[in-house]
């Protein structure tokens, strides 16, 4: 027996000669439509894929956050000088800081958030049933543009 499938189904087979006859077997016809559960989400790969996303995301946010205070530095530096002595300074130590400080902060609280997402997300589809959508086919000849006119 020879197993095909993925993430969303399973398709088991008694023959592997030729073409794979569950996948020919299948294919919908113009205007079909499939229909698909998401019954569970592995856990790993979404670790993985929300962790990078989010070190990305959150070394812009920091980047951002770190321009905003070496401006604020630059203000009370001039405001300094004007007899304003009560403004504190950030150093470039500081900046740096707030960079790295965003950068892994941040991906550890989406990653965090993620792996909840997803446990309660398999616990509730794994009894309530999972989300549902359907998939229509499209003829390649609809593709083709009409002139407008």
């Amino acid at each position: 027996m020879v197993e095909w499938g993925g993430l969303l189904s399973r398709c088991r087979c008694m023959s592997t000669q030729g073409s794979n006859p569950c996948l020919s077997a299948h294919q919908p016809k113009y205007g079909e439509a499939m229909k698909y559960e998401i019954r569970r989400i592995e856990i790993w790969p979404v670790i993985k894929i929300v962790f990078i996303l989010s070190l990305f995301l959150g070394f812009l946010i920091g980047l951002l956050y770190g321009g905003l205070f070496l401006m604020i530095d630059a203000f009370s530096q001039v405001a300094a000088e004007s007899g304003f002595d009560e403004l504190n300074t950030f150093g470039g130590g500081f900046v740096i800081f707030i960079i790295i400080a965003f950068t892994f902060g941040l991906s550890f609280i989406y990653t965090l958030g993620a792996v909840i997402f997803v446990v309660l997300y398999n616990l509730l589809a794994g009894s309530i049933g999972g989300l549902r959508f359907e998939i229509a086919t499209i003829d390649d000849r609809q593709k083709e543009l009409t002139p407008v006119g």
